[in-house]
């Protein structure tokens, strides 16, 4: 084939292709170009064929270019285009697999390098690098290439670094020797049978692995750092079905699951806490997704095994949710699906497929006296059957139609869109972090709650919920590492429907702090700190009755407010403790009082610390002025409330609605993470300004309100972090209170300024934050 044969890569606003070039009847050359990304115009062109004059092989580029072709996608690092090369189909002629680099800033600014498999000795050749996929890149900078059969093929031949796993270092590309390698035992017995390990990209796992899977079916799970060389994998598994031209293209990972598009169906794999092993999960063959696939919108997508339909599956159980038409020519057996932006997109022959989600639901709120849906803890099991949750785990809980045993208040209906969830990590053996996300669907990219070991941590989640054995009203829970318990507390849910202004969320502009029970502070809450404005902290076992809205808090709701989303922050308390908010109850004339509090918890908090959390409280009126108690378990504790937001009684005018989103990865400041905000990590004193709306599946237009977990990562010192609107004036408010050196995260629900961004504030030392969107008002 001639033209462009593989997927082209773009870097620093140009586009790389590479094409094959015929200039006489039998004559031909590899041609790199550069373009305009933005008016498509080459800036420049070079031939990048790797003239490989001398060799043990006696194979030179001379005589090897007309079986040559390039398939493999091209990766762009250090400054260098590399470009991995094969042979044509069906092995025609002697040639060998390369890679070839050439420097991005084109002719006469450096030099053509290349690596070449299957040059040991006399006549040795093949070993093609001719995965679609192309090459992988490490953390540390290094590339892996999957090498196919050679023509070595008896046990007493010389491996020649053909059937594997192939480690280079790109800015150092020369023949010979690679850094590192892997093969398989049997790897002569892989290049007689044309069993290539090369027919799929070697893929990057976290911790230094490396999964591979090759045409014999078989699973290879590798440690970057040290690849073993002959028969040196960790663990080694028949992965596909089929044990013959089985596997072929690109994976695809999510959450410690690897999933393989094999001949005769999808397979998913579960790699070990440990790194050091796989085994099944799922393996659907009875849809017949065949094609590489791809992990976008909570599920695994792929190409149907006759190319004409696009097919997507339960990242959890491999069970069929969706078939999508593809409308053009069918697609070939390398076709990888690609997401972006809300939309997927499927080569089909001359044409592409483009296919656009249905937008989340507009949904209402209603606020919930707090009840438990979760204590994996034996001695006060809530739905705890298996126990805690061990690393690398999902646990799918019931939330939607679940009533506790002995509870008989109001719970969440089975019909419900979304789930507010008061998390407790509860005494993890590591740090680790919790990901809550639609059952049925593949762990997100995000996090909601990072806790040290030995400790509890709580944050408040909103989830949209998912189903589980095609019973809605579900939410599953991923654990990263270690071995820790956990507790859900419920506080309300969305639903989608109903009339009117009930349920309708009001964003302040800015927050506002409403008391402070530390004293002379400024804040207006009659009923929070002592009198004169003197301390007044809350002792062991009381329960504080606290003003949020209306009288002299300076929330404004003309008493339509039904709940109040607030900060509570705890500030160093004698003893460890836990604080609950809970809706008070009507006394008649005078000011509601606080009850016994629910069996449920808010805020867990060790001695002589400050800590955050969300809370969306049911609010009682009375007297002009809406109420919400807060209760401390032990010890003398000061507590802080701040304000930024309430949902309507159904009296009010002017709220929005909620749309729920998968959890995603909007903002991350950390060097090196591709997304908005790399980079940009905060000094003291220093604000960063977070594009909000038309970023990820956010809608460009119309977003009042972010609803995100915020997350700070390692902080040079103790410090706060504020979110508010873009356009307004900081408040004198805070959202987030981490130690130094600490990842802690907590849920923000903030007004989105006209020009559709927030901004985050950093007190003190510099510090990086995440920020990962669950839904946005409307």
């Amino acid at each position: 084939p001639q033209g462009i044969t593989s997927t082209p890569v773009i870097d620093g606003g140009n586009i790389y292709v590479v094409a094959n070039i015929q200039t006489g009847s039998s004559t031909f050359y590899f041609e790199l170009a550069s373009l305009s990304l933005a008016t498509g115009s080459v800036s420049w062109t070079a031939n990048v064929d790797p003239t490989d004059t001398s060799n043990p092989s006696g194979i030179t580029w001379s005589s090897e270019a007309l079986a040559m072709e390039d398939r493999g996608a091209l990766l762009v690092t250090d400054g260098l285009v590399l470009i991995p090369m094969g042979g044509n189909d069906g092995d025609c002629g002697g040639y060998h697999g390369y890679v070839v680099s050439y420097p991005e800033t084109g002719p006469g600014t450096g030099s053509l390098a290349w690596w070449a498999s299957s040059e040991v000795d006399a006549g040795d050749s093949q070993g093609a690098i001719w995965a679609a996929g192309g090459l992988s890149e490490d953390a540390d900078g290094y590339v892996y290439a999957g090498t196919g059969n050679s023509n070595h093929d008896q046990s007493t031949d010389a491996y020649d670094y053909g059937d594997g796993v192939i480690k280079l270092d790109p800015t150092d590309l020369a023949p010979g020797a690679p850094v590192d390698y892997f093969a398989p035992s049997n790897w002569y017995q892989d290049n007689a049978n044309d069993e290539d390990l090369g027919s799929s990209t070697p893929l990057q796992l976290p911790g230094d692995r490396i999964f591979q899977v090759g045409k014999s079916g078989i699973g290879y799970l590798l440690n970057s750092t040290d690849l073993g060389h002959i028969g040196g994998q960790l663990a080694e598994h028949q992965l596909c079905h089929a044990t013959s031209d089985a596997a072929f293209g690109s994976l695809a990972y999510a959450a410690s699951v690897v999933f393989v598009g094999c001949s005769d169906g999808l397979a998913a794999v579960q790699i070990a806490a440990s790194g050091d092993d796989f085994s099944p999960l799922w393996y659907n063959t009875s849809d017949v997704a065949t094609h590489p696939p791809t992990v976008a919108g909570g599920m695994v997508w792929s190409v149907s095994a006759g190319g004409g339909q696009l097919l997507g599956l339960s990242a959890t159980t491999g069970v069929l949710e969706d078939s999508l038409s593809i409308t053009g020519s069918n697609s070939n057996h390398f076709t990888t699906p690609t997401a972006s932006d809300d939309q997927l997109y499927v080569a089909a022959g001359t044409a592409v497929d483009a296919f656009t989600g249905s937008p989340p639901p507009a949904t209402r709120y209603q606020p919930l006296s707090p009840y438990r849906v979760l204590d994996t803890r034996s001695a006060t099991c809530v739905q705890c059957t298996g126990g805690a949750l061990g690393g690398g785990q999902t646990r799918t809980i019931q939330v939607g139609g679940y009533t506790p045993p002995g509870y008989g208040g109001s719970v969440v209906p089975a019909g419900a869109v979304a789930v507010v969830l008061n998390l407790t990590a509860v005494s993890g053996t590591q740090g680790t972090f919790l990901t809550v996300f639609p059952a049925g669907e593949a762990v997100p990219n995000a996090s909601n709650l990072n806790t040290p070991a030995r400790d509890n941590v709580a944050n408040l989640v909103t989830v949209a919920v998912g189903t589980s054995g095609g019973n809605p009203g579900y939410a599953s829970i991923f654990n990263d590492a270690g071995t820790i318990d956990v507790v859900a507390d419920v506080e309300g849910y969305y639903f989608s429907g109903g009339s009117g202004s009930s349920g309708e969320f009001h964003a302040l502009s800015p927050p506002i702090r409403v008391c402070d029970s530390r004293g002379d502070q400024g804040t207006p809450g009659t009923l929070c700190a002592g009198t004169g404005g003197s301390s007044d902290p809350l002792s062991a076992g009381e329960a504080r009755l606290v003003a949020v809205t209306d009288g002299a808090t300076g929330v404004s709701t003309s008493g339509d407010a039904e709940a109040a989303v607030l900060n509570l922050t705890a500030v160093s308390g004698t003893a460890g403790t836990f604080l609950t908010v809970y809706p008070p109850t009507s006394s008649g004339s005078g000011p509601p009082t606080c009850g016994t509090p629910p069996t449920a918890s808010t805020l867990n908090v060790p001695a002589n610390t400050n800590q955050p959390n969300r809370v969306i409280a049911t609010v009682v009126q009375s007297g002009g002025t809406g109420y919400v108690c807060i209760f401390n378990d032990l010890g003398i504790i000061n507590v802080v409330v701040d304000v930024s937001g309430w949902f309507g009684n159904g009296s009010d005018t002017g709220g929005t609605l909620f749309h729920p989103l998968t959890p995603t990865h909007i903002c991350d400041t950390r060097p090196g993470q591709d997304v908005v905000c790399e980079g940009e990590t905060l000094a003291g004193g220093a604000t960063d300004s977070v594009q909000v709306a038309g970023v990820g599946p956010l809608p460009a237009t119309g977003v009042m309100a972010l609803v995100a977990n915020l997350t700070a990562v390692s902080g040079t010192a103790g410090t706060y972090l504020t979110a508010y609107p873009d356009s307004a004036s900081r408040p004198t408010t805070s959202d987030l209170n981490p130690p130094a050196q600490t990842n802690i995260a907590n849920l923000v629900m903030v007004a989105v300024a006209t020009d559709g961004r927030v901004d985050v504030y950093n007190s003190l030392g510099s510090i990086n934050f995440i920020v990962d969107a669950v839904g946005w008002f409307q």
